[in-house]
């Protein structure tokens, strides 16, 4: 009985020092924009949805619109309307481009742990951008963007590399659309 104790005790103090071990940069390496990612999310525990990126350009994808975006330009279809409102990017909003980068000059803080999903994840605050990183058995299992009542968490599925869909708009795809242009 002993043994097994102590076999327990060594298991779970391995498990902790292996997830501290792995580096901001190694968790965030599948969410790597020049090579392209895809993954499906749920916001606040309600909202199903998916992220592509591709270099500087994504597509966030849920039941309720489609967003395509680069650096200059945020295109929002909602599908209820047969619309697309077409705006310039708030430089001051983060994208989901530098929300999955991993940047050197960034400040990343220890937080400790926090519960999510029924899991003692690691938490790891990005100052630069006001979000949390949430590190489960070396992954990224979710994000918390912004503070407060402001606050949403997001979490991720394991993102995959191929196949990736188009993450530029073309209004071509969608028929009959309104666009409203507030540019």
């Amino acid at each position: 009985m002993r043994y097994m104790l102590l076999s327990l005790c060594l298991l779970v103090s391995a498990s902790v020092f292996a997830q501290s071990e792995v580096t901001i940069q190694q968790a965030l390496k599948p969410f790597d924009p020049v090579r392209g990612f895809t993954v499906d999310f749920i916001l606040d525990g309600q909202v199903n949805g998916n992220i592509t990126v591709k270099g500087s350009c994504y597509r966030v994808s849920s039941d309720q619109a489609i967003v395509f975006g680069d650096q200059t330009t945020k295109y929002t279809y909602i599908p209820a309307n047969n619309e697309v409102m077409i705006d310039a990017v708030d430089t001051s909003a983060m994208s989901p481009v530098e929300i999955f980068s991993y940047s050197e000059s960034a400040s990343y803080n220890e937080l400790g742990t926090h519960n999510i999903g029924g899991n003692s994840c690691r938490a790891v605050g990005v100052g630069d951008l006001d979000a949390v990183i949430y590190i489960f058995e070396g992954r990224v299992v979710a994000l918390k963007l912004g503070q407060g009542a402001d606050s949403h968490i997001i979490e991720v599925a394991t993102p995959q590399n191929n196949n990736l869909p188009n993450v530029i708009f073309n209004a071509d795809n969608y028929h009959d659309i309104e666009i409203i242009d507030f540019r």
